[in-house]
């Protein structure tokens, strides 16, 4: 049975890749966001010279790369079931043409 619509085929396929990569960058992210930030005691302290203590850019940076990772992860997943969705409305659709046939075929 030949597949019809390959630029949907393509589209659900890279979308599953781009699923895949973000929450592997949402990964990432909980790890170099709190290594970042672990240094900017100096500007937190310019930015809020009230709330600012040693070490509150590595609170500040683990807060911020568990908030990313969450976003991040949910992000992914919305992408890679948006690209699985092409994937099932194709096969629904090719399953559809193929009874169509066996009907037609059958009369």
């Amino acid at each position: 049975m030949e597949k019809r619509f390959n630029s949907l085929h393509v589209i659900g396929r890279l979308l599953r890749i781009i699923g895949a990569a973000e929450m592997v960058i949402a990964a990432l992210s909980l790890i170099l966001i709190p290594l970042v930030m672990s240094g900017s005691d100096a500007m937190l302290h310019e930015i809020f010279p009230q709330i600012a203590v040693p070490g509150s850019g590595m609170v500040t940076g683990t807060v911020l790369g568990i908030v990313v990772f969450i976003l991040g992860v949910a992000a992914g997943l919305l992408t890679y079931a948006a690209g699985e969705l092409f994937k099932l409305l194709l096969a629904i659709e090719e399953n559809t043409r193929a009874l169509r046939r066996q009907q037609e075929n059958q009369k």
